[in-house]
């Protein structure tokens, strides 16, 4: 497979040889990127759920102690 597009960079070499063999491999790394993107995802909703648990836990806690004084 010959690459369509003669690119050079600024070396003065010809892209089109990486070009030609990353091509192949582009749905994998498409796929790749998907994969963390979600994880990364995930990842923050549970650490928002943690943080949304615990700062309610504190503002129970301090509404709490605050009403029985009165």
């Amino acid at each position: 497979m010959t690459a369509m597009w003669h690119l050079r960079d600024g070396c003065g070499t010809s892209s089109a040889l990486f070009i030609d063999r990353v091509l192949p491999y582009a749905p994998l790394i498409t796929t790749d990127i998907a994969v963390a993107a979600v994880l990364i995802a995930m990842y923050s909703v549970l650490v928002q759920r943690s943080v949304a648990r615990k700062r309610a836990a504190i503002d129970f806690f301090l509404k709490t102690e605050m009403d029985s004084g009165a």
